[in-house]
């Protein structure tokens, strides 16, 4: 939805609040391409969402789903219009997830239920997986740090990943992934530093399942990893953590490796 006052941002939460006896995390999302739109990413955000988590995307709303042409992010026009190169649209300033964060703090989204300011986890897909980073750098309150089809394209910023405070956890699209050996890389150089580190990947392109019903894969893996790290839902601990399962994200053709990670 788009806030009054806070137009530069798109804001998914549950259509009720959810009992007071439910925190509620903050998930800091960055748009493919680090595009200033809310709403391509929609189905996948409003599924995080309904689990109740406070949802809030880089970006004004009213963009549709991405999709690659030529190798370029080619963006629909607001409600489906037209269609826009990724260089069309401006990008969100670097600091957008840190201001998204001052506007919780002023007490913002009270109404939208019990919100948990201390338990912040950021994502972003593509271009943004930095943002992603770039929030999490020395900053505690990010208590865990995701990144879909992304990873960092110079080795000398790796020494930046070490300033990251939770665990990361990595989503690729496997090896048809643009982005499969740059986020391999973060996850090796993360595994040398001993940080807390997961390379999870589905055969699914830079792309992903993000548009699909509700995420698909992408949605039901990142769900279940919010449910098990903030809430320690014992089903989706089993999911994560136990790949011999009936319910394993393994079972779900998730090729997972982990470091240091514990849930």
């Amino acid at each position: 939805m788009s806030v009054p006052g806070f137009e530069n941002y798109t804001v998914y939460a549950p259509k009720t609040p959810p009992p007071s006896s439910l925190k509620m995390p903050i998930y800091l999302w960055g748009e493919g391409g680090c595009m200033d739109a809310g709403t391509p990413y929609m189905t996948y955000l409003t599924e995080i969402a309904s689990h109740g988590y406070l949802v809030i995307a880089n970006g004004p709303y009213g963009y549709g789903p991405p999709s690659l042409q030529g190798g370029s992010l080619t963006l629909p026009g607001p409600d489906n219009a037209s269609p826009h190169r990724d260089h069309g649209v401006r990008q969100t300033p670097p600091d957008a997830m840190k201001m998204a964060l001052e506007w919780v703090d002023q007490g913002n989204a009270a109404k939208y239920g019990n919100i948990d300011k201390q338990a912040v986890v950021t994502g972003g897909s593509s271009c943004g997986g930095i943002e992603s980073y770039m929030a999490s750098f020395n900053n505690p309150r990010v208590k865990l740090t995701t990144l879909s089809n992304f990873g960092l394209l110079n080795p000398l910023q790796w020494n930046m990943l070490k300033t990251i405070p939770g665990p990361v956890v990595i989503f690729d699209g496997g090896p048809l992934d643009i982005a499969y050996n740059q986020g391999q890389r973060d996850y090796n150089q993360m595994v040398q530093d001993n940080q807390a580190a997961v390379f999870a990947n589905l055969d699914s392109g830079h792309l992903g399942t993000f548009f699909a019903k509700n995420g698909a894969k992408f949605g039901v893996a990142a769900v279940a990893l919010f449910e098990a790290f903030f809430r320690k839902d014992a089903k989706s601990i089993t999911m994560w953590m136990e790949p011999e399962s009936a319910g394993s994200l393994k079972n779900q053709n998730w090729n997972i490796t982990m470091h240091n990670f514990k849930l």
